[in-house]
């Protein structure tokens, strides 16, 4: 009983099989006896032979110097074509070949028999088509390029995956060779005429390693190589994302953050655990605290606010967090009145109930005498709370109402931003800026200058001059 599973479409598609990180050639005219039927051809331009695959197929191509045929469609002329397979980590030998051959074309599986190298004698183990042009398991017919000045043909061959798996254990990660090779007589006891990639027949010219899916991220071979992917590596850029999620939402695999938006592509889809190859050191993987909210991946604004996915997650963890804005609504991109501080982040204060829109001027959230729109956003003690909703903005004890706007030391910081300033020089204090600023005593109290021991001396010395002068002491 013969396994076959009908060929629906021929690939569009073809890869060609590599051999030392390159394309597989071979010298036109190189085969043992005249025939040019049996001689494989191809250079960097077209290469030899090619392979491809679909949900039902494998499927190979091998390019020769003259057509196969004697009575085209019908008989072929006398000769064989087959693809070598190498599965056992044997190269010195022909594993298995998937032959073509017969004046009516036929379809064979074979196996080793007997002596090594390409001119071991094979022995039938399995015929797999007797008429494999109905059976759609062939197909004949001119190639595009004419290496040695005529024309060139292409002979492709299927096989089922399903009989690819049980009669040689091609499984989607098994890893494989293929050699091209052909032989003089239509028996298919020797494949001794020619074989792709290699002037004569002393050695088997094997093929790089081939895989149906090596990596098994749901991408073949074939596949791989179109979108430049590795087919050793799931996930080819390590954001967390595998290759095939990633050609299936056309983001791309090559490149960690797609649309530019400084999140990665794994985050903004909610990938909170990474794959066993997604390198995390890579710098490129994030996992993401809540993976139930995603963004877009190729959109660097995805609710249209105006304000870039990056910028609303700035501590880009994926969660919409304290003072962030949520790059899901676009409403919160707004400044509703015009304080500089967008709706989503004054949404987060408190001490006025969230309200956005303070009316005119922006207001003044944390009631401390000074607008919004002046504080903005700046964090000054890094507390994490944003100065227009802190009321102790510098962090040093004092509330920003007690501190107020003046500038004590004179070093330009306002003291409800200033830590340094509240002695009011009755304790030498380090200078803010380096630099020795006039001062004058108010109050009892010497204020501005530089608040230190060198400098309180140098901002001292004219406003005693002064003091001196309205004592009548000069």
């Amino acid at each position: 009983m013969l396994l076959i599973s009908l060929a629906l479409a021929w690939p569009t598609i073809w890869t060609p099989i590599p051999r030392d990180g390159a394309d597989l050639e071979d010298e036109a005219n190189d085969q043992v006896n005249s025939d040019e039927h049996v001689d494989i051809v191809g250079d960097a331009s077209f290469p030899a032979g090619y392979w491809s695959l679909d949900d039902e197929n494998l499927y190979f191509r091998i390019r020769v110097n003259e057509g196969p045929w004697n009575q085209e469609g019908v008989s072929l002329q006398e000769g064989s074509w087959g693809i070598a397979l190498e599965l056992d980590g044997d190269p010195s030998n022909l594993e298995y070949v998937i032959g073509m051959a017969g004046t009516l074309p036929t379809i064979e599986f074979l196996q080793h028999g007997t002596g090594s190298g390409p001119s071991a004698t094979l022995t039938g183990y399995f015929d797999y088509s007797y008429t494999p042009l109905d059976d759609n398991l062939l197909l004949i017919e001119k190639a595009d390029s004419s290496i040695d000045g005529d024309p060139d043909w292409f002979i492709d061959l299927a096989v089922a995956r399903v009989d690819a798996e049980t009669r040689f254990g091609i499984e989607d990660t098994t890893s494989f060779q293929v050699a091209i090779v052909t032989g003089q007589d239509n028996g298919m006891s020797t494949f001794d005429a020619d074989q792709a990639g290699l002037l004569g027949m002393g050695n088997i010219g094997w093929s790089d390693a081939l895989a149906i899916d090596e990596d098994g991220d749901g991408l073949s071979g074939p596949e791989e190589a179109e979108a430049g992917t590795d087919p050793k590596d799931a996930d080819s850029d390590d954001d967390g994302l595998n290759d095939s999620r990633e050609l299936d939402i056309n983001t791309d695999p090559l490149l960690c953050d797609t649309d530019g938006d400084g999140l990665p592509d794994g985050l903004e889809r909610g990938v909170d655990f990474p794959g066993p190859d997604t390198d995390t050191s890579a710098g490129c993987y994030i996992e993401d605290a809540d993976p139930e909210t995603k963004t877009h991946a190729k959109k660097i604004d995805t609710d249209d606010g105006s304000v870039l996915d990056g910028d609303e997650d700035i501590n880009s963890n994926g969660r919409v967090d304290a003072w962030e804005l949520d790059p899901n609504v676009g409403e919160d991109d707004v400044d509703a009145d015009l304080d500089g501080v967008l709706n989503g982040v004054e949404a987060w204060c408190e001490l006025d109930g969230g309200v956005v829109d303070d009316g005119d001027g922006g207001g003044d959230s944390d009631a401390d005498g000074v607008d919004d729109a002046i504080e903005g956003t700046l964090d000054q003690d890094g507390d994490g709370i944003p100065s227009f909703c802190d009321e102790d903005s510098d962090g040093d004890g004092l509330s920003d109402v007690e501190e107020g706007t003046g500038d004590n030391d004179g070093d330009g910081t306002p003291d409800y931003l200033d830590d340094t300033d509240d002695a009011l020089c009755e304790e030498d204090e380090e200078p803010d800026t380096g630099e020795l600023l006039a001062g004058d005593f108010t109050g009892g109290h010497f204020t501005g200058g530089a608040c230190s021991s060198a400098g309180g001396a140098g901002a001292l010395f004219p406003a005693l001059l002064s003091l001196f002068s309205l004592l009548g002491l000069r």
